[in-house]
C-alpha cells in the first residue's frame, strides 16, 4: 500500500504537482513521521486517485496518504513512530478524518487499527479523549448507508479492541458508544473472517485478561442483544474456529444450547 503510494506521488513530483504532494513523497523518503503528521491537515486534493488495495476507498487526497503512510510506519513492532505520534494532534486528526470523506476515512481507521495496538505510554488516554471509539462505532451501525467494506468494519472493531484491553474504563466507554451495536453488525455480515474476529473481541470484553473471569457488569448487557442469536446461528457455520469460538462465549455468557 505505501510502496505505491510512494512511487505515484514520485510520478507526480516529476511532473511539478502540488507541493503537499512533493513533502509527501519527501517525507516517506525520510520516514519523516512528523511532516506526515503536518500533512494529514493538507487541504490538497491528488489530480487522479490512488488506488491503494481492493477494499481501501482510492486516496483523493494527501492527507489520506499520509494517513496510510502513518499506518504502515506504525504497523510493525518498532513503535517509535507512534511515541512520536503521542507528542502531536495526530491522534485527534485521524479520529476526525474517521468523519470525511471515504478515502480519509478508511486511510484513518486503517492507520488507527495499526497505531491503537502499539504500548505506548499516553496513548489510550489520547485515543480515549478524541472519541476514538464513538467514531468507529458510528461509522460501523452506519455501515450499509456508508458503503463501508467489511475489511474497514474489521479495523475499526480491531482498533475499539486494542484500547478496551487496557483498561476496564474503556470497557465501560465502549459500551457507552454502542460498542456491542457495532459487534453485532458484523456478526450479521457474510463474512467469516471478520465474524470470528468479533467473537474474539466479545470474549476479551467480557473476560478479565487475569483470571479469565466472566465479567459480569460487561456481559450481562450481551444477553440483551442480538448477539446471543448472531452466536447460536454461528455455531451453525462451516468454519470449525467460528464454530468454537461462539461456542466459548456462549458458554461464559450462559445461553449455550444444547
Amino acid at each position: 500500500m505505501d510502496e505505491a503510494a510512494k512511487t505515484y506521488a514520485e510520478e507526480l513530483t516529476a511532473k511539478a504537482h502540488g507541493e503537499d504532494l512533493r513533502a509527501f513523497e519527501a517525507a516517506c523518503r525520510a520516514g519523516d513521521v512528523l511532516a506526515l503528521v503536518r500533512l494529514l491537515r493538507s487541504p490538497e486534493a491528488l489530480p487522479t486517485a490512488v488506488a491503494q488495495n481492493s477494499w481501501i476507498a482510492p486516496a483523493r487526497s494527501v492527507s489520506a496518504l499520509a494517513a496510510s503512510q502513518l499506518g504502515s510506519l506504525a504497523s510493525g513492532d518498532d513503535v517509535s513512530a507512534v511515541e512520536q505520534l503521542v507528542g502531536t494532534d495526530a491522534v485527534a486528526r485521524l479520529v476526525a478524518m474517521v468523519g470525511e470523506g471515504p478515502d480519509r476515512r478508511d486511510s484513518a481507521i486503517l492507520a488507527l487499527s495499526f497505531i491503537s495496538a502499539a504500548a505506548v505510554p499516553g496513548l489510550a488516554e489520547q485515543l480515549h479523549t478524541a472519541n476514538m471509539m464513538t467514531r468507529l462505532v458510528q461509522v460501523i451501525v452506519r455501515a450499509a448507508e456508508l458503503s463501508v467494506h467489511p475489511q474497514i468494519l474489521a479495523a475499526a472493531a480491531q482498533a475499539c479492541r486494542n484500547l478496551f484491553a487496557t483498561h476496564e474504563q474503556y470497557k465501560t466507554a465502549f459500551l457507552q458508544a454502542r460498542g456491542l451495536d457495532a459487534l453485532s453488525e458484523i456478526l450479521a455480515l457474510e463474512d467469516d473472517d471478520a465474524k470470528l474476529e468479533t467473537i474474539y473481541h466479545l470474549d476479551e470484553l467480557i473476560t478479565d485478561p487475569q483470571t479469565q473471569e466472566v465479567l459480569t457488569q460487561f456481559a450481562d448487557p450481551v444477553k440483551n442483544t442480538p448477539i446471543i442469536q448472531q452466536l447460536q446461528q454461528a455455531t451453525l457455520s462451516h468454519d470449525e474456529e467460528v464454530v468454537e469460538s461462539a461456542k466459548s462465549v456462549l458458554a461464559k455468557l450462559g445461553t449455550a444450547q444444547d
